[in-house]
């Protein structure tokens, strides 16, 4: 048995969060790696903005604000390197990127890079294609998809075809503007009685501790798009968003510069929906 640390500190969660709200793709992914591997015995501990400490499905949930231990086997930061000392001398320490890797050349963070060294580890090959060279490089790139849940992957057929609603639910920001230009002018004309169901309109402010720049400018962009068949949804936690996503026709997406592996496309795959 290993002992086995996260370190994230890009949102307020712990492991009950994503059954009672939404949460991102990064931090629904520390939880299910994180449960995965306490289940194969290990001893693994969460470091996040968690309010208290809480032990989870077989794992140890601490707050960011406590201290990190001395060692641990394996020591796993997620894209920051600013959490690259919590755990002063792991065995093995990583950077789990998530995101598009350019911050670690970033010229206040390449001097911790540098410093620490550590393993990254990617999420899709086009970001360790675009892994900066001014880091210290691996020997060998290592590429571990996000995983999917177990209520995605077998999730099974629908017994009827779905109607012809649509689905949005990826972030907002990445595009959402641009795809309902693209379903007033393109889409709905040729599919009268289509529906645009979008649910991923939110406020990150209370996770994120500043408000969300962007709202206004989504906002702006999809006023008055409801007579055209969008249809805006409340935020889900990942179980109810993932059975609206099961009973949908197509997921829309547009792709963004900043996504690496969009989690919310790979469960559309996996529960059968183009």
């Amino acid at each position: 048995m290993s002992t086995i640390i996260f370190a994230d500190d890009t949102n307020r969660y712990d492991g009950r969060t994503s059954e009672v709200r939404p949460i991102g793709g990064t931090e629904s992914s520390v939880c299910y790696l994180s449960e995965a591997l306490a289940a194969r015995g290990h001893d693994v501990f969460a470091y996040t903005n968690c309010e208290r400490r809480l032990d989870h499905n077989g794992v140890h949930w601490v707050p960011l604000t406590e201290p990190g231990p001395l060692t641990a086997d394996a020591f796993i930061a997620v894209q920051h390197p600013r959490l690259f000392g919590l755990v002063a001398r792991p065995r093995r320490r990583f950077v789990w990127l998530t995101w598009r890797p350019n911050n670690l050349k970033h010229y206040k963070n390449l001097a911790t890079v540098w410093w620490y060294r550590p393993f990254p580890i990617f999420i899709s090959e086009h970001q360790a294609q675009i892994y900066p060279r001014s880091v210290p490089q691996p020997r060998r790139k290592v590429v571990i998809p996000l995983g999917l849940p177990e209520r995605v992957r077998h999730a099974g057929p629908l017994a009827q075809p779905p109607p012809p609603h649509a689905i949005f639910a990826s972030n907002p920001v990445r595009g959402l503007g641009w795809l309902v230009d693209l379903w007033v002018r393109r889409i709905r004309p040729q599919v009268p009685a289509a529906q645009l169901h979008v649910y991923g309109i939110r406020d990150y402010g209370y996770a994120y501790g500043s408000a969300w720049r962007e709202a206004d400018s989504v906002r702006r962009a999809i006023s008055g798009s409801e007579a055209h068949g969008v249809v805006l949804h409340t935020p889900l936690p990942p179980g109810e968003l993932a059975e609206a996503m099961h009973r949908s026709r197509v997921m829309l997406y547009g792709g963004h510069v900043s996504e690496m592996f969009c989690l919310a496309v790979a469960e559309a795959q996996a529960l059968g929906v183009p």
